[in-house]
């Protein structure tokens, strides 16, 4: 049996792609909550895009932390980590979360701009048509006066 070797296939753990499903769902839940109950408002910030990044970074902080402990393992892992490091998780948890609040924010501040934009072009084509129409109607009062004074 020299110069035959047994090739060990990698174990491949057929419900890791649910279990992350499951994970990225649940993260993404926990952040969604913070934002919608809204911590931050309770502060009375001005500005709302404060507001929604503060929403998302502890929600992410929050998320980070339960979420270290839980790591994934595969069926063939017997050692699960039986003290979890939560601090460890709330740097990737903020990052993430404020990465999230950075774009809600940015979406929202574009979304701002654009429907100002539309309602100032929708104001000035009612300023246009208002122009229009008076200049018709006094080029008509003036066109019904002609014939009159001559």
């Amino acid at each position: 049996k020299q110069g035959h070797h047994t090739s060990r296939r990698p174990y491949v753990d057929s419900n890791l792609p649910v279990s992350w499903a499951i994970a990225c769902i649940s993260f993404a839940g926990i952040i969604e909550s913070s934002r919608l109950l809204s911590p931050f408002s309770y502060l009375g910030l001005k500005q709302p895009y404060l507001t929604t990044i503060g929403d998302h970074t502890l929600g992410g902080a929050i998320a980070g932390a339960v979420f270290r402990g839980m790591q994934i393992q595969s069926g063939k892992s017997k050692s699960p980590i039986l003290a979890p490091r939560i601090m460890a998780g709330l740097i990737p948890g903020v990052t993430l979360g404020l990465l999230a609040g950075c774009l809600q924010a940015t979406v929202d501040t574009l979304e701002t701009i654009l429907n100002d934009e539309q309602a100032n072009a929708a104001a000035q084509l009612e300023i246009e048509r208002i122009k229009a129409s008076l200049t018709g109607s006094k080029q008509q009062k003036d066109e019904e006066n002609e014939p009159h004074q001559k």
